[in-house]
C-alpha cells in the first residue's frame, strides 16, 4: 500500500463529535478536497505540478486530521466553523492548512540544526546523597534545567535512565542495582519557535502561532509561555539523548490517559516504542516547588506530532531540512525554492526568538 493511502483520510468524522453542529459537512469539504488532489496527482504531467500536489495533499490533511486529533472540543467546534466558512473554496481550505503547518505544527517541532546539543544539565560538586543534591537544587535557586532534572528523579522519564553527569557527583545513583545511564537533556514541550514577545506585531497577527492556538481553546497560553516562561518547569522534561531527539521532530510523543499523570507511549516507528514502557506515569516530591508537566502541553504536542505524522508533514519537513543541510547552492530550475522558502523561516523564527 502506498503512502496516500496509508494517509487517506477516515472515511468519515470520528463519533464523538456528533454533538457539534455541522461537523460532517465540514469533513466532507475536506474529504471532496483530498480526492480532488489525488486525481491531479496522478495526472501531473511536470515535477512541479507533482510536488505542488503533493504539497497541497499535505495541507489538507494537515486540517482534515485536526479533525480526529484537536485536544478539546472547543476546539473542533472553532475548526468546524472555520472550514465551514470557506464555503467549500479550494484556496481558503488549503491556506488554513498552510497556516496550521506554518505557526501551529511548529510548537512541537525544533527548527535547530541537527547537531546534538550540549546536555544541560551541568556539572555539580560532589553529594553525599540524593538528599543533599535535592536541597542544594532547592536553596540555590537552580534553572528550571536543574530543577526538572531534580523532579524527575535524576533519570529519562521516558526510558528510565539516570542522568550520567549527576551519577558522577553522587555516589548513590551510582550504587543503584542494575541502573542504566545516559547524558540527557532538558526538553521543552512547546519549543521556543512558539514564543512571541507580548505586545508585538506577530504575537498580535491573526497569523500568529498563538492565535491558532487560541483558535482551538488555549487563549492562556501565550502568557503562560511568553519570553522566560516558556523555561517553566510544567512545560520541561528530562529526556535522555535519543529519546530527546525522537521526541522534538515528532517520532515520539506521550499522549494523556484518563489516569492523572499517566501518558502513553506513542510514535511512529514500533520498532522505536518497543524499547520504551507503553505507560509512563509522572510523580514529584513538592507539586508546588517542582509541578508536573502540563497535560494541556502534552496534550497539544501529541495532537500536533500524530497529524504531523499522518499528514505526511513530519517527512515533509525532514526532507526540506536534509534539502537545505545538503544544498549549498540554489538549483537554477527552482527546486530549491521550498528549501529556501522553510530555511529562511526557520532563520528568522531563531533570529527573533518566536
Amino acid at each position: 500500500m502506498d503512502d496516500n493511502a496509508l494517509r487517506r483520510l477516515p472515511a468519515s468524522a470520528p463519533e464523538r463529535v456528533q454533538h457539534v453542529a455541522h461537523v460532517y459537512s465540514a469533513y466532507n469539504i475536506l474529504l471532496r478536497l483530498e480526492g480532488a488532489i489525488l486525481g491531479e496527482l496522478e495526472s501531473a504531467q511536470s515535477k512541479q505540478a507533482n510536488k505542488t500536489a503533493k504539497q497541497n495533499l499535505m495541507y489538507c490533511r494537515i486540517v482534515g486530521h485536526f479533525f480526529h486529533h484537536v485536544p478539546t472540543d472547543g476546539g473542533l467546534e472553532d475548526l468546524v466553523r472555520e472550514v465551514s466558512s470557506t464555503g467549500g473554496n479550494d484556496v481558503q481550505l488549503l491556506a488554513i492548512g498552510q497556516l496550521y503547518f506554518e505557526h501551529f505544527l511548529r510548537f512541537v517541532r525544533s527548527t535547530k540544526s541537527r547537531t546534538p546539543a550540549q546536555s544541560c544539565h551541568q556539572s555539580r560538586p560532589s553529594f553525599s546523597s540524593l538528599a543533599d543534591m535535592i536541597e542544594d537544587a532547592a536553596q540555590s535557586h537552580q534553572t528550571a534545567k536543574d530543577r526538572a532534572l531534580v523532579r524527575d528523579g535524576f533519570r529519562c522519564i521516558i526510558s528510565g535512565k539516570y542522568d550520567l553527569r549527576s551519577a558522577v557527583d553522587n555516589v548513590e545513583l551510582q550504587q543503584i542495582p542494575n541502573a542504566d545511564f545516559a547524558l540527557t537533556h532538558c526538553a521543552h514541550i512547546l519549543v521556543e519557535a512558539g514564543v512571541t514577545v507580548e505586545g508585538s506585531a506577530k504575537a498580535n497577527s491573526a497569523a500568529s502561532p498563538w492565535s491558532v492556538l487560541s483558535r482551538f481553546g488555549y487563549e492562556k497560553l501565550p502568557e503562560e509561555l511568553d519570553g522566560a516562561k516558556n523555561h517553566r518547569l510544567e512545560n520541561v522534561v528530562t529526556l535522555e539523548v535519543t529519546v530527546h531527539s525522537c521526541f522534538e521532530s515528532n517520532r515520539l510523543w506521550l499522549v494523556p490517559t484518563n489516569v492523572p499523570n499517566q501518558y502513553r507511549v506513542e510514535g511512529r516507528f514500533p520498532f522505536l516504542l518497543r524499547r520504551y514502557p507503553s505507560v509512563v506515569t509522572f510523580t514529584t516530591a513538592d507539586e508546588e516547588k517542582l509541578p508536573l508537566p502540563s497535560r494541556d502541553y502534552l496534550a497539544i504536542h501529541a495532537a500536533c506530532a500524530k497529524v504531523a505524522h499522518l499528514s505526511g508533514a513530519s517527512e515533509y519537513i525532514d526532507t526540506v531540512l536534509r534539502e537545505t543541510e545538503e544544498t549549498n547552492a540554489l538549483a537554477e530550475d527552482g527546486s530549491s525554492a521550498n528549501a529556501l522558502e522553510h530555511a529562511i523561516l526557520a532563520a528568522q523564527c531563531g533570529a527573533k526568538g518566536y
